[in-house]
């Protein structure tokens, strides 16, 4: 990337003490206003030559986690700013190819009708709920937030952690995730003179 006239300031803050990994690079890339997602950095790499890939087959991922013992559960299925949001058509599409394990449900960044929407689908198909922040490093990209236990127990219970049932009420429901994002005002239409 820095041959190619993109200078990377940002590369040690991203790294930061770490092994460096491609991750690591793509970020700087966004951080240096070189590409503005991930995407377009990993385009990117791989136009200037690189033979790194973010795209290996979904069926071979999870067959590579199977056969390692992991479980397979797909991120943040309604990122929209990493794809279209995922849909129940698509996800059917990719669970007919695809022994997935479960989907992430809980994301720093979704509503309750977003939690709801994945919670639902993950129910109807037999599939473990995931929580998750994001946070691979501290503030990177933000720091972890805390999740209930018990709104991954399946999850939690295939690594071998018990999670005690609760005794009275929903497992999850509207309005029980303090922190969860809120929905966008409406948009109000311009005013037209």
């Amino acid at each position: 990337v820095e041959a190619s006239g993109r200078p990377l300031p940002s590369i040690d803050k991203q790294v930061n003490g770490r092994t460096m990994m491609p991750v690591h690079v793509l970020r700087a890339m966004i951080a240096d206003k070189h590409v503005p997602s991930l995407k377009e950095a990993a385009e990117l790499v791989v136009a200037l030559g690189s033979h790194f890939t973010t795209d290996s087959p979904l069926a071979d991922v999870v067959d590579a986690a199977h056969q390692a013992g992991g479980v397979c559960v797909l991120a943040h299925p309604g990122r929209a700013d990493l794809g279209p949001a995922l849909d129940a058509e698509v996800l059917d599409k990719i669970l007919a190819e695809t022994p997935l394990d479960g989907i992430e449900c809980h994301y720093r960044t979704y509503t309750d009708n977003d939690t709801t929407f994945y919670r639902e689908l993950a129910e109807a198909r037999g599939l473990l709920i995931g929580t998750g922040s994001d946070s691979h490093a501290p503030g990177a990209p933000v720091d972890p937030r805390p999740w209930r236990a018990i709104w991954a127990a399946d999850l939690l219970g295939r690594l071998g952690i018990t999670v005690e049932p609760v005794v009275d009420g929903p497992v999850w429901e509207h309005g029980m995730d303090p922190l969860a994002a809120k929905p966008a005002p409406p948009e109000t239409p311009s005013e037209v003179s």
